[in-house]
């Protein structure tokens, strides 16, 4: 069962005038941290985010399910961020009034249900086996089915390793 996150702008207040915030609504009392491009956009308790911190030349596209909230975006936009009106893309589907609609359309969700998996498949047939213990975090690679040389395995899992340490925030001893 998945909780419903909703979002929300709104000008606040601040000593040089008014700047915006994403309020977000449905987080419960633990709150969610808010990370673009490795910088914390909000507060976890508080559910706020900080638009003014999100670097908006990174933004490729935003997608719209529905042509309410098309609306309310591309006016929100208008006013706050005229460069991002042209890069609002609305997505017909079919159920886009169901919560996290979008990102099962673009399997987002499967994808971060796969980071909690202890192995990833590689392109060719090989594997990595993540395992991460207090003191440091062992990867294993296997060539499974992969008939290539050692070096292009090891090459390809080098760049997975590298992906998956950006996704899975590992640090320290690897």
């Amino acid at each position: 069962m998945h909780t419903a996150v909703r979002a929300g702008m709104t000008p606040v207040g601040v000593l040089w005038g008014f700047r915006d915030a994403a309020e977000l609504r449905g987080m419960g009392a633990d709150g969610t941290q808010i990370v673009v491009n490795g910088v914390t956009v909000n507060s976890p308790s508080l559910g706020a985010a900080d638009v003014g911190k999100i670097p908006m030349n990174n933004i490729e596209r935003i997608e719209i399910v529905t042509m309410d909230h098309f609306t309310q975006v591309e006016d929100w936009c208008t006013i706050f961020a005229p460069d991002l009106v042209t890069k609002i893309t609305p997505v017909e589907l079919e159920n886009a009034v169901r919560d996290l609609a979008l990102l099962e359309y673009r399997d987002v969700l499967g994808q971060i249900e796969s980071l909690f998996q202890g192995y990833v498949m590689l392109t060719n047939g090989g594997s990595l086996i993540i395992q991460e213990t207090a003191a440091l975090t062992a990867i294993d690679v296997n060539r499974g089915s992969d008939k290539r040389s050692r070096l292009a395995v090891n090459i390809n899992a080098a760049k997975e390793i590298a992906r998956q340490m950006r996704l899975r925030n590992i640090q320290l001893l690897i």
